[in-house]
């Protein structure tokens, strides 16, 4: 009888053994098949990051072209000069409200000079509005243009332009190898 035992006893063992190796089998392809899905998931975070990177060079190549497309015509013109020219800085301020902080950030992320020079520039511009806001507090006073206080307002907002104009173009350079004046890159 206990070679009975014996048998029922491998053959058990048999039996469990082929059980473990089938588990053991299972959990494999259960591993393989969850690498292969984290290896999918990551080939699309890959593709939505490159997506991302483009839409955020998108992003603050448009707002460098905005920005150059507003303040070149003033400079080229010395357009701050008259008194109705403070007004048309006006997508300036609607730039610096709403797509300067989105800019920077993505700029930060593709090129962090990039970053800086935007910022330097953007800070130039909020100088040179507040300046404008001088200039047409003056014009609204009816101050002639030939006024010391008008003709300083008017230096210090031509010349904040200048500076903002050269770190946008710089900014572009640095982005897209575009350094021309008021010409947009497509």
């Amino acid at each position: 009888m206990p070679e009975w035992i014996a048998v029922i006893a491998a053959v058990a063992a048999f039996v469990v053994s082929v059980l473990i190796l089938l588990e053991i089998r299972k959990s494999a392809e259960a591993a393989e098949k969850s690498a292969h899905v984290a290896q999918q998931t990551a080939a699309l975070m890959s593709q939505h990051f490159e997506e991302q990177a483009g839409l955020g060079a998108f992003t603050v190549s448009s707002t460098i072209d905005s920005a150059i497309a507003a303040i070149d015509p003033i400079v080229q013109a010395e357009g701050l000069r008259t008194p109705k020219a403070p007004a048309s800085i006006s997508c300036l301020i609607d730039l610096l409200d709403h797509k300067a902080e989105p800019a920077l950030y993505h700029a930060a992320r593709i090129n962090p000079d990039v970053a800086k020079q935007l910022s330097s520039a953007f800070e130039v511009v909020r100088s040179a509005l507040t300046d404008a806001e001088a200039l047409l507090s003056l014009i609204s006073r009816n101050v002639s243009r030939g006024h010391s206080g008008y003709q300083l307002a008017a230096n210090r907002v031509q010349r904040s332009l200048e500076i903002a104009l050269d770190k946008l173009l710089a900014a572009k350079h640095d982005l897209t190898g575009d350094r021309k004046r008021g010409t947009t890159a497509s």
